[in-house]
């Protein structure tokens, strides 16, 4: 089904892929009475002015205690906000000195410090929660995900895909940087999937458990961890994990279908990955539903613990596309980074219902 690849030629056919919206919903109304619901809404933030109106985003990444952050394409500023919703201030703005940004970025939390990853200025900027600018480095090649903490070392994950691939010359599907920037170790093998479809890793297709990086792809069905050597420790199959989970319709013709007019056609593709504690969730794809599944390490082997459902379209609420997401233990609630027609780019609190009947 799948090989490893071992050529670093550049891929004509598959296009941008980093502005993909990880699940768009269908533009007509869907049947929901048939869907079991375990998530109900809360709120949504982002769509008033004394919330801060978050313009246009593709990334939303927290410290998991008290702030969340929304990287802002339109404005290229990253908002703050306290987990309750409410704004705190604007970090960085536009420009292409240290610490602005061009607007083309992804962001990523992790206790008081915050990473900023700009494709277009090819820059990552590290901050403070506070918002004091600590340092800049500049990239002088392209990278497909978000830059995050790793061991103490700054971690990023390429793609065979053009333009917004890797430039680089090897087979290395990861990179670790030291925070001046400079590349200490590269490891893991890129898949070639139904030639020539590459392996795709987005932002947030990374997570760190343990000390031990974990990475899904966006059309394949595997799921490896790496230890803090770069050594491939385990490998899983989503499909023979997740329940009705298909990966039989990826070829080279639906998804560039799929790439080229945004429509969601593909059963199987990941959304992306968070990682809360012990607990792993992965976003699929669904015309309908938001669909995030948790799954857990147990024995050595990965194992499917629940799945999580709400439907994309409901009464005065049309969610066009829901783009990334992180889940908060303290308050049990997902946080989903959604487009909603009739509010725009907001961020969507959404509880947990533990007895769904």
């Amino acid at each position: 089904m799948y090989t490893l690849m071992k050529s670093s030629y550049p891929i004509r056919y598959l296009a941008v892929v980093l502005g993909i919206t990880f699940v768009v919903g269908c533009s007509s109304q869907v049947e929901t009475n048939s869907i079991q619901r375990n998530l109900e809404f809360v709120e949504s933030i982002g769509h008033s002015s004394s919330e801060a109106y978050i313009t246009r985003s593709r990334s939303v990444s927290s410290d998991l205690q008290r702030y969340f952050y929304i990287a802002d394409q339109g404005l290229a500023i990253v908002h703050q906000y306290t987990l309750d919703g409410d704004f705190v201030k604007s970090i960085g703005r536009r420009g292409r000195g240290p610490g602005e940004f061009s607007g083309n970025m992804n962001v990523y939390a992790k206790g008081d410090s915050l990473l900023v990853t700009d494709f277009t200025n090819l820059t990552v900027s590290l901050f403070h929660s506070d918002g004091e600018l600590i340092n800049t480095f500049n990239l002088e090649e392209r990278h497909s995900t978000e830059f995050q903490f790793f061991n103490g070392l700054l971690v990023t994950g390429h793609s065979y895909s053009l333009p917004f691939g890797t430039d680089y010359e090897d087979e290395e599907l990861l990179h670790l940087y030291d925070s001046d920037g400079n590349v200490k170790h590269g490891f893991g093998e890129f898949l070639e999937f139904k030639e020539p479809v590459p392996s795709i890793i987005q932002k947030n297709f990374t997570a760190v458990l343990n000390g031990e990086l974990h990475v899904v792809f966006m059309f394949f069905p595997e799921y490896k961890i790496y230890t803090k050597n770069g050594d491939l420790k385990k490998s899983f199959r989503l499909d023979e994990v997740i329940p009705n989970l298909n990966y039989e319709t990826n070829d080279k013709e639906s998804i560039g279908d799929f790439i080229d007019s945004r429509v969601n056609d593909l059963t199987g593709r990941v959304g992306g990955l968070f990682i809360s504690g012990e607990r792993i969730f992965v976003s699929l794809a669904n015309d309908s539903l938001l669909q995030i599944e948790e799954l857990k390490l147990r024995e050595a082997k990965l194992v499917h613990v629940r799945s999580y459902n709400y439907p994309l379209i409901d009464g005065d609420r049309n969610v066009i596309g829901y783009i990334d997401f992180f889940y908060s233990e303290k308050d049990n609630m997902f946080y989903i980074l959604e487009n909603e027609q009739y509010e725009g780019f907001v961020v969507s609190k959404y509880g947990v219902i533990n007895d769904p009947n």
